[in-house]
C-alpha cells in the first residue's frame, strides 16, 4: 500500500513540476513586452 501511495505522489509531483514549468515559461513570454517597455521608457 505504501509504495502505491509513493508512486501516486511521485506522479502528482511530476504533473506539478510540468505545470510550474509551463507557468514560468508563460511568465517569461509575458515579461518580454514589459522588459521592452521598461528599456524604452
Amino acid at each position: 500500500m505504501l509504495p502505491a501511495a509513493i508512486e501516486k505522489l511521485a506522479m502528482e509531483l511530476e504533473q506539478f513540476d510540468i505545470t510550474v514549468y509551463g507557468v514560468s515559461r508563460l511568465d517569461e513570454l509575458y515579461n518580454i513586452p514589459v522588459l521592452l517597455k521598461g528599456a524604452y521608457s
